[in-house]
């Protein structure tokens, strides 16, 4: 589950499901052999209250994430967080902008660490990025700090 702040007054919430992919980390290179690949895939709602009223926006996203430990704070291990994936958005007109197309692309940075009994809780800072990479015209983009936390079952 994230909680976004976005662009201007722009909030919204993400609730994504992560697949175990445990498999795929073999195929990660040598040099990355510490870090850990995932699926996420998510539905996300956004919503802005703008001088001509209340806009809301849903979306669809799918992402490969990396994550790579960095150290530890306050004996917490820590991890950033890369991935870039698509999105499907409901509306290519929101918050005062012309995204263009309903497909873009979802960046993402961020740093993650995990809590309790066998790190089942994580929670993350990230920074969200949906554009459509230059590929049509428009692109202005829409950026978002999100807060999340997962838990694994």
């Amino acid at each position: 589950m994230y909680a976004v702040w976005g662009d201007g007054n722009t909030e919204g919430v993400k609730l994504a499901y992560e697949a175990d992919t445990r498999l795929l980390n073999a195929w990660l290179p040598a040099w990355l052999a510490e870090g850990e690949l995932s699926l996420e895939t998510s539905v996300g709602y956004w919503g802005y209250d703008g001088k001509k009223g209340h806009e809301t926006n849903w979306l669809l996203t799918g992402s490969p994430v990396l994550r790579y430990p960095l150290g530890s704070l306050a004996d917490q291990d820590v991890f950033i967080e890369v991935g870039v994936g698509l999105a499907l958005l409901q509306e290519t007109r929101f918050a005062n902008r012309n995204l263009d197309t309903h497909y873009q692309f979802e960046s993402r940075l961020g740093l993650e660490t995990r809590l309790g009994e066998a790190d089942r809780h994580r929670l993350g800072l990230n920074y969200l990025h949906y554009s459509n990479a230059g590929l049509s015209s428009p692109n202005p983009g829409m950026d978002f700090i999100s807060l999340s936390y997962r838990y694994s079952w």
